[in-house]
């Protein structure tokens, strides 16, 4: 696998594996979803999203914020003091994260829940959430004021993945641990559909949509249901949601 492929194609391959599979899983679990409920309230606990909710969502904001107004950031880090609290409070929040992965990897090893696939999709997620928070420190350590050079070049090339004309050569420049750091990102976007939080969030997804639409939920779950009889894939695929 090239640097190529993996900074200019997999981004928006492993979008599309995310968008298609997380499609799939509600289509099928939308005609169960007292069933699916149950192991969706299994794969909460198993995963223990409560507990690393707040960490993982504040380290997303504070990667949004970066990627998106590079030019906010910069004139924010153009005062020494504003750059050292902005520098210090990114540290914390990824060892916060950090922790909390510990404790989600700790309950995923004493609790098991699910097929053998969800379990295996649950791991690989959390040994790639490892990576990421991990490598994401190691930058903040080794390489100071991130704030600052991500804004100059880790922000035109999220700008150039939406351009669809994907500027591998800003990522090529950077350090080894900055280009692991992005390239895990986009695993993580691929491997989620598969896990147990997936399952949550299309239980979650299930229920809302049955109740505010009601009529045109229930037409298209039985048009769903023609097509799962049809073409069952559920039972090689997630074959507790069978069970």
């Amino acid at each position: 696998m090239t640097d190529e492929f993996v900074f200019t194609s997999a981004p928006y391959v492993a979008l599309a594996l995310c968008i298609a599979v997380l499609i799939v899983r509600y289509g099928l679990a939308s005609q169960r979803l007292a069933e699916v409920d149950a192991h969706t309230r299994s794969a909460w606990r198993v995963t223990a999203a409560r507990y690393c909710g707040v960490a993982i969502a504040l380290v997303v904001i504070v990667h949004i914020v970066c990627l998106l107004l590079p030019q906010k950031v910069l004139r924010w880090n153009a005062f020494p003091v504003r750059l050292y609290v902005l520098e210090a409070v990114n540290l914390t929040i990824g060892i916060a994260a950090l922790c909390c992965w510990a404790m989600v990897a700790w309950r995923s090893l004493v609790v098991s829940a699910g097929s053998l696939i969800r379990h295996v999709a649950d791991t690989a997620f959390l040994a790639l959430l490892f990576v990421e928070v991990s490598s994401g420190l190691l930058t903040a350590v080794l390489y100071r004021w991130a704030s600052s050079w991500a804004a100059s070049t880790l922000a035109p090339y999220t700008r150039s993945l939406f351009d669809g004309e994907p500027a591998a050569a800003l990522i090529k420049g950077l350090p080894f641990v900055v280009q692991i750091h992005v390239a895990t990102a986009f695993l993580l976007l691929a491997v989620f559909p598969f896990t147990g939080i997936a399952a949550l969030l299309t239980g979650t997804v299930g229920r809302r949509v049955t109740s505010l639409f009601g009529p045109v939920a229930a037409h298209v779950q039985s048009a769903g249901a023609t097509l799962r009889q049809r073409y069952n894939p559920s039972a090689w695929v997630w074959p507790e949601e069978e069970e």
